[in-house]
């Protein structure tokens, strides 16, 4: 009798942690961001690909992702993109940020490498701003 309460408790004690690891999307969470998000906003862009997920809705940051208030002292325009398009390549070159994504482990950076061009220009110049 103890033995399948003990083994009842070590299965919901799994379940629950399997469910606590609450990872970001990989992909955007509807066809419209597929489609193309070039005609979005910068506030449409980050809705759709999921930014606030982790982020938070106005970028303030939460235990899944760090806030985006002061982008601009961090990362220079022509840069922010580049990270954007493949984090894991710009984290492996950068000690700030492979420090920053420690304290987030095991939530990491989704790639938005299916972005257009466009879309992605108006999201990082408007982060750039917040």
């Amino acid at each position: 009798m103890r033995v399948a309460r003990n083994l009842a408790g070590g299965m919901a004690l799994a379940v629950v942690m399997a469910c606590a690891q609450n990872q970001p999307p990989a992909r955007p969470f509807n066809s419209r961001a597929d489609a193309g998000a070039q005609s979005l906003t910068a506030k449409g862009i980050y809705e759709e690909w999921g930014c606030g997920t982790c982020h938070g809705a106005n970028g303030a940051g939460s235990p899944q992702g760090p806030a985006l208030k002061n982008l601009a002292a961090h990362w220079q325009r022509e840069a922010l993109p580049g990270y954007l398009k493949a984090p894991a390549a710009a984290r492996a070159g950068d000690e700030r940020l492979k420090k920053l994504s420690q304290r987030y482990y095991p939530i990491t950076m989704p790639a938005f490498d299916s972005l257009d061009r466009t879309a992605l220009e108006t999201l990082v110049d408007s982060l750039l701003t917040w």
